[in-house]
């Protein structure tokens, strides 16, 4: 009977700390800036960026309107994937949109480098550079939680 108390309670520990989990996440998307509008988004962007490389201010006006361009359109590309898996068309599509993703891709960096002095283009390079792994190294701690919760039955 006392063993049973001491599984029971256990049990009780453990799952309210599974959903205390759940909340603290949804305040650090909160946080972090995830329910921002794509202008609040460029605006906060570009000011980093006048700050890590010494922008003008027609290099930072130029800098906002290139993201909040791009921040709608990853509004607009979450949405359509959203439909492609609902519509299960995910993998029919899939080379057009990596390609079109990449091309739109080149298109940002060469609109960059219209902007920026080369020196403040080397800076901006590292600096992504930097932000990929940092994005890659927070990922790869989550990355088992990642596979265990998608994993697709065969």
């Amino acid at each position: 009977m006392k063993k049973l108390c001491i599984i029971i309670m256990v049990l009780i520990g453990v799952s309210s700390f599974a959903q205390q989990k759940e909340n603290h996440r949804k305040l650090m998307k909160e946080r972090a800036g995830m329910n921002m509008t794509a202008e609040e988004k460029a605006i906060l962007k570009s000011k980093q960026l006048t700050l890590a490389l010494d922008l003008t201010e027609r290099q930072q006006e130029e800098f906002q309107k290139l993201y909040v361009d791009r921040a709608e359109d990853k509004v607009k590309r979450r949405k359509e994937m959203k439909e492609a898996v609902e519509d299960s068309k995910l993998k029919a599509e899939a080379f057009e949109k990596m390609n079109t993703r990449l091309d739109k891709e080149i298109a940002f960096q060469q609109s960059i480098q219209k902007i920026l002095n080369k020196e403040q283009y080397m800076l901006w390079k590292d600096s992504q550079r930097a932000e990929k792994r940092n994005r890659m190294m927070a990922f790869k701690g989550h990355r088992k939680d990642f596979r265990s919760k998608n994993k697709n039955p065969k």
